[in-house]
């Protein structure tokens, strides 16, 4: 039997946190973001509604279906078998966590991943209760948005804020 070559493609997802934390707690002020794997963290653009908005790609790996995915990309964390995507809510002045939000990745699937990155590419977009009223792992809903239904902001600078 020949062994599959393994498949990897980029995938574009779009976390939407339904509200941003408060810029101030406990009288200090707070920063909120997209940690990545250097434990930057990375701004979301906040919208006119209050919402927060962010923008990201993830490498996914798999040799068969039926096989457990494999992400890859600077904002996946965690060991192979519980990868996520993590929101932080920190002090700035100390990078000290105050809330922080995992959105496993497990969640998606081949089919969601094909549909978005087939001849019609697009995003898997979820939104996401504030991190005032939830913490640790989230459940998310994925929702493929099509490349002509997109809405994308201008482009802006990944640059990280800092460690956290």
């Amino acid at each position: 039997m020949t062994e599959e070559p393994e498949l990897t493609r980029t995938v574009r997802l779009r976390l939407i946190s339904q509200a941003a934390p408060p810029k101030e707690y406990d009288n200090r002020p707070t920063e909120f973001g997209l940690k990545d794997r250097k434990r930057h963290l990375h701004r979301g653009l906040e919208l006119p509604d209050g919402s927060v908005q962010f923008d990201l790609e993830i490498q996914f790996n798999q040799t068969d279906a039926r096989e457990p995915h494999r992400f890859r990309g600077r904002f996946v964390l965690g060991k192979s078998d519980e990868q996520f995507i993590g929101l932080i809510w920190n002090f700035s002045d100390t990078s000290t966590t105050i809330r922080g939000q995992k959105i496993r990745l497990d969640t998606l699937t081949w089919q969601m991943i094909d549909k978005v990155t087939g001849s019609n590419p697009g995003i898997l977009q979820t939104t996401i209760v504030p991190i005032m009223q939830k913490t640790a792992t989230v459940p998310v809903e994925w929702t493929a948005v099509s490349a002509s239904d997109l809405q994308l902001p201008p482009p802006r600078s990944s640059a990280p804020l800092k460690h956290v």
